[in-house]
């Protein structure tokens, strides 16, 4: 919830798969910015979406997916996903919690499953770890995990 709320905020638009997780959504609502849902795994659902928030944009645009579904065990469709990001220059955000450890080669998740890793924007892959993309360097992001972040609060 905390990642996609923080990388979104006003005037940018965030264009969501129909099945992304509950906390996803919650991190949606939370952040401000306008969305829009997709059909589930549907390019051309997402397509539509896409050149209609070209049209009105005033900020970024986050496209955001998870690359193993966790409730149907189905595969964010990646490869199609990332040529479309790259076509209205938007970014990708993806929720790898159930493809981190067992997707790709190496275990690195869905991305590195489909050969397009280096094309996803961040990663989000556990509840303490997310990958960012900035140019070609991959930068590792480690955050403390739920329960030592309540001993910062006031």
């Amino acid at each position: 919830m905390g990642t996609v709320a923080s990388l979104a905020g006003p005037g940018d638009i965030l264009i969501v798969d129909k099945l992304a997780h509950a906390s996803i959504l919650d991190g949606v609502f939370a952040s401000g910015a306008k969305y829009r849902v997709f059909r589930h795994n549907d390019m051309d659902s997402l397509e539509a979406h896409l050149k209609a928030a070209n049209l009105d944009r005033k900020g970024g645009v986050l496209i955001v997916t998870e690359g193993v579904f966790g409730m149907r065990g189905d595969l964010g469709n990646l490869p199609d996903l990332c040529a479309l990001k790259a076509k209205y220059d938007a970014r990708v955000f993806v929720d790898d919690a159930h493809g981190m450890g067992v997707m790709g080669a190496r275990g690195l998740g869905s991305g590195e499953h489909f050969g397009v890793q280096d094309q996803v924007d961040i990663s989000h892959l556990e509840e303490p770890l997310f990958r960012l993309r900035l140019a070609d360097n991959q930068v590792w992001l480690f955050a403390l995990p739920e329960s030592g972040r309540a001993s910062w609060e006031p």
